[in-house]
């Protein structure tokens, strides 16, 4: 009986980790759903690595990283677009964020489909994408080296 319910539980696990994972390194990126863009930067046409990063106002953490996001874009501007997605009302995002004083991009999620796409489970979610929109990394933006921008904006 002990035998049965394990494995049930373990198929369960795998399932739900199945169902949440929904990014692969080196597949295409899925599209982002934007609703709204936010200030007056807006990704380029040209092909660029791009970081994207999942926010939410009400975390400390997000708060926290905007300072990183805009030294970042401000560091790498030349190879690396900086976005910074969130699915909450422009008139609270645009007080926190202040797109006008940030070197970051800044949207709106339509109707958190682009969070949904993504399988975006926690905030902050980072997901950096090289030149060709293929995933390059993702996960907790703590973990997150220059390093591995480096590797990927070249």
């Amino acid at each position: 009986m002990k035998k049965t319910l394990f494995l049930i539980a373990a198929l369960a696990c795998m399932a739900f980790g199945a169902k949440a994972q929904r990014l692969i390194i080196g597949e295409r990126a899925p599209e982002m759903r934007i609703s709204q863009w936010l200030g007056e930067i807006r990704p380029a046409d040209e092909h660029k690595a791009r970081l994207v990063e999942f926010f939410h106002s009400s975390n400390k953490i997000c708060l926290e990283r905007l300072q990183v996001l805009d030294e970042l874009a401000r560091k790498y501007g030349n190879s690396l677009e900086v976005i910074v997605f969130a699915k909450e009302p422009s008139t609270k995002i645009i007080e926190v964020v202040q797109p006008a004083e940030r070197k970051f991009a800044t949207a709106l999620d339509d109707a958190g489909r682009t969070f949904t796409l993504y399988g975006v489970r926690f905030v902050p979610f980072t997901v950096l994408t090289d030149s060709r929109g293929r995933v390059a990394w993702f996960g907790n933006p703590s973990s997150l080296t220059e390093e591995i921008i480096l590797k990927n904006t070249k």
